[in-house]
């Protein structure tokens, strides 16, 4: 069994940086930021449960994953915080 049929036997939800570009281009994400949060989620999430634990792959979705993440909250907080949106 190749990668990818390993890949598609363990991923549930597919995601790749390709699908995520040309959702980019094609304007999918400019109304709805957290549909692109959460592709990229999505991403990380499928490298670390294919990876192994200690694989370069795997620790990289997991900074990855931190980084999203605080810029969703990041994020999340400048669209509801009343001050900056004067």
């Amino acid at each position: 069994m190749n990668d990818l049929d390993r890949y598609k036997d363990i991923v549930r939800q597919h995601v790749d940086l390709e699908t995520i570009q040309l959702r980019l281009q094609k304007g999918h994400y400019s109304s709805c930021t957290s549909s692109f949060f959460r592709d990229l989620l999505l991403l990380f999430t499928n490298a670390t449960v294919f990876f192994p634990r200690n694989s370069s792959e795997s620790r990289a979705a997991h900074q990855l994953q931190h980084l999203v993440i605080a810029e969703m909250k990041s994020s999340s907080q400048t669209q509801s915080d009343p001050i900056t949106q004067k």
